[in-house]
């Protein structure tokens, strides 16, 4: 509840950011010789990490073609489907190299960080308030239409 309350309080794009610079450091704390406490401390910072920003990326996708919400979804979904299906065979090839996967760890970590300049090029999840009348809710204001139909 608290850590929900922290997310409104903060812009779209601030938390997304937030999310993928705590899942990379999830990553680089997996790739070090932590112990099992250490480790499974990693783990969890990952999976919060993880999970975090969905509610939003899914509630913005929606905002922004409420024509077709569930078009909208399964957008979103497909580039989750298409990460796992090239990744997680690509990961499995690094636990193979020396290091028992701490290779692989760092350098997801790295390709996390990689992506987060986009994360300030999607002004669709900015959640800045568009100058509410009459009480209403701020909406999430929409700069460009998505690429997608």
């Amino acid at each position: 509840a608290a850590l929900g309350a922290c997310c409104l309080l903060l812009r779209g794009i601030a938390i997304v950011a937030g999310a993928i610079v705590a899942g990379a450091t999830g990553c680089m704390l997996l790739a070090l010789p932590l112990g099992t406490v250490g480790a499974a401390a990693a783990a969890l910072l990952l999976g919060v990490a993880g999970g975090l920003p969905f509610a939003l990326v899914f509630g913005s996708a929606q905002r922004l073609r409420p024509d077709a919400p569930g078009a909208a979804l399964a957008f979103v979904n497909s580039w989750a489907v298409l990460t796992i299906m090239i990744g997680t065979p690509l990961a499995g090839l690094g636990f193979a190299l020396p290091g028992a996967g701490r290779t692989t760890f760092a350098l997801l970590g790295l390709i996390a960080l990689a992506a987060l300049p986009a994360v300030w090029r999607a002004p669709f999840l900015d959640t800045t308030p568009a100058s509410p009348r009459n009480g209403d809710t701020p909406q999430i204001t929409t700069a460009r239409r998505p690429p997608w139909p």
